[in-house]
């Protein structure tokens, strides 16, 4: 059974390699789409920075980053 410190540290690895490239759907897309991508990704820089991020933060902000 992994211990949520662990749980934790493989989420912030998985969630900074998904933060890694814009997708294509956004270099591609529309304006409006890259503001909001833009957003998603201010909001999932700081759930990473913090000290003690929580396990559903960081679950959801993955979800929100991955590429389509």
């Amino acid at each position: 059974m992994i211990d949520d410190k662990e749980q934790i540290d493989r989420m912030k690895i998985a969630l900074a390699k998904a933060m890694k490239r814009v997708p294509e759907s956004v270099a591609n897309g529309s304006y409006q789409r890259a503001v909001q991508y833009k957003s998603d990704y201010l909001k999932a820089q700081k759930i990473l920075n913090k000290k003690t991020p929580k396990i559903n933060e960081l679950g959801s902000a993955l979800n929100t980053m991955k590429h389509d």
